[in-house]
């Protein structure tokens, strides 16, 4: 694959400071950003399933490092890629069908019966 090398004029760098300043920006305030709404999100999950959307966080990686690239990771990461993102929908559909019998019989005993009058 040939590489492609990108030049531009010395004018066109913003300077030490500013680099700095993105650098700091990227690894502060998105890092704590996006630390902050992982715990919010993962808070109204069970442990067992944001355990499990933890193993998506590397598939997004690979998928950010490939896009990037511009080319598909070789076969064996692909297939790798893929058990992982299957593993993690089968577990989430089984957990989902096993609580939804549950899941419906205690929405039934939040509302009153039919003819019977709410206190609001």
């Amino acid at each position: 694959m040939p590489r492609i090398q990108l030049s531009t004029p010395s004018s066109a760098h913003p300077g030490p400071a500013r680099l700095v300043a993105g650098i700091v920006f990227l690894g502060v305030v998105v890092s704590w950003a996006g630390t902050w709404l992982w715990n919010l999100a993962s808070s109204r999950l069970s442990p067992a399933v944001a355990g499990l959307l933890v193993n998506l966080e590397t598939v997004s990686g690979f998928g950010y490092v490939y896009a990037v690239r511009q080319h598909w990771p070789p076969a064996g990461q692909l297939a790798g890629l893929a058990l992982v993102m299957a593993g993690v929908t089968l577990t989430l559909t089984v957990s989902h069908r096993r609580r939804r019998p549950g899941a419906a019989r205690s929405a039934l005993l939040r509302y009153p019966p039919r003819g019977e009058r709410t206190l609001d």
